[in-house]
């Protein structure tokens, strides 16, 4: 059997509906056919005459015209040169997004999208195999259909379009009457990629950045557009069956998403709508990742694996949504779309939000910690609510900055997150309920790998030189670097527990203390941890032992605050890019304690972000983790429970991963006894007094110093 190859060197990656490929050689001994996506394909496919009416031309391919029509609005489309498989690659004005690779596999599991399938008479590729030059089989030119049956096949086909927007109209319908508190609209622009819009109220920390903090009804504008969720094997447009047969919702493998404040926050021109830079900055995202994915011959994947992905983009509100919509529609190679509008912003003011143009401050090591804390703190909360607020189980997410000028190292950071996100993958139900399971922002990932690439430069450096890095200048070896909150900061002073672990280190180690005070994990960025690091340590040289202590602020329910399942999937990343970046390196990872006048409420509170420490540290390998409840309080925190409750204290209750699910009894009786305690080892309800200091001493000395 004969096989032709098409060429899609310069095939646009838009959405669209399904496309019919014909071909015809001498050779062939049947008529059939294969299906590809119109995202995979050229806007118009048709033969050239010359070398292939009844030739026998053996191996040796047809060539084909690819051109798109003349009013097609895609950015990407326009007019291509006829081409041949075996000849260079026509010159072209239009940027080339898939240069040609070796064919590349497709795994055909439950993430991959549906229209990355390459479909024959509805069944799977039988090798799961999308090449790069679509596989077409031959099809006799004497099996040609006549006009009449044409014209009846499309009758047929117009007639079922019809049935089966009737159809999802109805259900779509009956699905907007069910919902509570949401306002759901069917938009009859496109059958296949229609969209439900809906209101959402503001996170409590976000209202907290409200021009006007009591329009309790703000909200942002929801609008999801799924781009034709296409099943393996027949059944509902959503969902698919994996190997075992089990239905399976489509779920994207990652959500990318991005933000804007105001036309400050994306260098936006002054004549210039911020639909246009959306616009733009999509292409150049689309460009990215397809050359990324391609570069990388050991993908499993080709260009159509962005029908993985979901894009999230909040804009304000003088941007146009209808407009912007049929953009995202026209033009997102993405599987999944959601645009969240910010609510109006009230009379008299440019903005909803109390600060502008803060979403960058943390990315620009010249800019102090100390300066303006609550612009940082809003900016981290939008993109906070960004995820939240448009997350549809995926497992990682990477925050894109809609207004940075580097988007190199997208692909990587994606296969970066996704090998944390395993476990998760596994076992979604127990590993995210709220939340993705890792979160990260591309400044950051992008950092990580050019350390790890010098890293890994200056130590085969040394070893060609036979020499080595590590630091014995007259004693002194490699530094203790300890990171966190306040009580990090305040652990240095006279007495604290910083400063008796420097003294116990003299004429050894240094001491490094990056405690920043009134940090959480969304102010104190993995890139801040690195860069700091960097200041400290030359290429190739790991410290001694890192600790890790945040959570002290992450779960206060202020400006400040950071919503549980996002302070878990940041301290998950950050801990695992320490792991990886020091391999040898002691690393101890310290649970937020109690505060000493906390309510029963808040002491479970504290409980639930002590337990996502754990989670979090028990991700990675080789991590000790230091539970403070059990440290400040004693490992008996629990025992005599059974007094009034008559309830049996078991080990597993004690376990930090546990104790956020202690009965609400055991909190009531113990939360006062606990409180007493906590009054003797802090000095103002939070940051350690002198005996604080010394039982935490005593508990971290022996991990950093072993």
């Amino acid at each position: 059997m004969a096989y032709d190859l098409i060429d899609l060197s310069h095939a646009s990656v838009g959405m669209g509906a399904l496309w019919q490929v014909d071909v015809a050689t001498e050779n062939a001994g049947a008529s059939s056919s294969y299906m590809c996506q119109q995202s995979l394909l050229p806007s118009d496919v048709t033969r050239v005459a010359p070398g292939l009416g009844g030739v026998d031309r053996g191996n040796e391919p047809p060539q084909f015209n690819a051109r798109a029509p003349a009013s097609s609005s895609s950015p990407l489309d326009g007019a291509l040169p006829n081409q041949a498989l075996a000849g260079s690659r026509a010159a072209t004005s239009l940027p080339s997004l898939t240069p040609a690779v070796p064919a590349l596999h497709l795994p055909l599991d439950a993430h991959s999208h549906k229209r990355a399938m390459l479909i024959r008479s509805g069944v799977e590729h039988p090798k799961g195999v999308l090449p790069h030059h679509y596989l077409t089989e031959a099809v006799s030119s004497n099996r040609r259909w006549p006009i009449l049956s044409r014209t009846v096949r499309m009758v047929i086909v117009v007639f079922a379009i019809s049935l089966v927007a009737t159809l999802c109209l109805s259900f779509t319908l009956f699905s907007s009457s069910s919902s509570s508190g949401c306002m759901a609209v069917f938009n009859l622009g496109s059958l296949m990629n229609s969209y439900v819009e809906q209101t959402v109220p503001l996170t409590p920390y976000m209202k907290l950045f409200l021009v006007e903090p009591s329009a309790d009804d703000a909200s942002f504008v929801r609008r999801v557009i799924d781009f034709d969720h296409r099943p393996l094997d027949g059944g509902s447009s959503m969902y698919a069956s994996d190997a075992d047969g089990h239905a399976q919702v489509w779920t994207a493998r990652a959500l990318l998403y991005t933000a804007m404040e105001d036309m400050h926050t994306f260098g936006a021109h002054v004549n210039q709508s911020a639909n246009d830079t959306i616009d733009a900055w999509l292409r150049t995202i689309q460009e990215q990742l397809v050359t990324e994915i391609e570069d990388a011959h050991d993908a499993v994947m080709g260009p159509s694996v962005l029908l993985d992905y979901h894009l999230a983009i909040t804009v304000t509100s003088d941007v146009d949504l209808d407009e912007l919509t049929q953009a995202m529609k026209a033009h997102s190679p993405f599987g999944r779309v959601s645009l969240l509008q910010s609510p109006p912003p009230p009379a008299n003011a440019t903005s909803a939000w109390v600060h502008n143009a803060t979403l960058r401050m943390d990315d620009d090591p010249s800019v102090a910690f100390g300066q303006e804390p609550h612009r940082r703190y809003q900016g981290a909360q939008l993109l906070t609510s960004t995820v939240l607020a448009v997350w549809q189980g995926e497992a990682a997410a990477l925050y894109v900055d809609l207004g940075a000028d580097r988007f190199h190292g997208i692909y990587k950071a994606l296969q970066y997150l996704d090998d944390i996100a395993k476990p998760a993958r596994a076992n979604p139900t127990a590993m995210m309920t709220d939340g993705p399971y890792v979160a990260a922002r591309l400044g950051d990932m992008q950092l990580f790998d050019t350390y790890r690439a010098d890293d890994a430069a200056a130590i085969a450096a040394a070893q060609a030189a036979n020499v080595s890095l590590a630091r014995k200048m007259r004693g002194w070896l490699d530094p203790i670097l300890c990171f966190g909150d306040s009580i990090t900061q305040y652990g240095m002073s006279p007495g604290g527990w910083v400063s008796q672990l420097a003294a116990s280190q003299v004429r050894m180690r240094d001491i490094s203390n990056r405690g920043i005070q009134s940090s959480n994990t969304n102010v104190y960025t993995p890139g801040s941890l690195l860069r700091m690091a960097r200041d400290i340590l030359p290429p190739g040289r790991s410290p001694h032992a890192v600790s890790l202590f945040w959570g002290q602020n992450d779960f206060v329910e202020n400006t400040i605050g950071v919503p549980l399942p996002w302070y878990e999937a940041q301290m998950r990343l950050v801990i695992h890019l320490v792991r990886s970046l020091w391999p040898s390196s002691q690393v101890a990872v310290l649970t937020p304690h109690l505060r000493a006048d906390a309510s029963p409420e808040t002491t479970l509170r504290v409980l639930k972000y002590r337990a996502a420490t754990a989670r979090a540290a028990a991700s990675s390998p080789n991590i000790h983790l230091i539970d403070t409840w059990s440290v400040l309080m004693g490992s008996q925190w629990l025992s005599d429970t059974t007094r009034v409750t008559n309830i049996t204290v078991t080990p597993e209750m004690t376990s930090p991963t546990y104790g956020d699910q202690l009965d609400p009894v055991i909190l009531a009786e113990r939360t006062p006894v606990w409180l007493k305690r906590m009054k003797e080892v802090t000095k103002d309800n939070i940051h350690f007094s002198p005996l604080g200091d010394d039982t935490l001493y005593k508990a971290v000395r022996p991990i950093l110093e072993s």
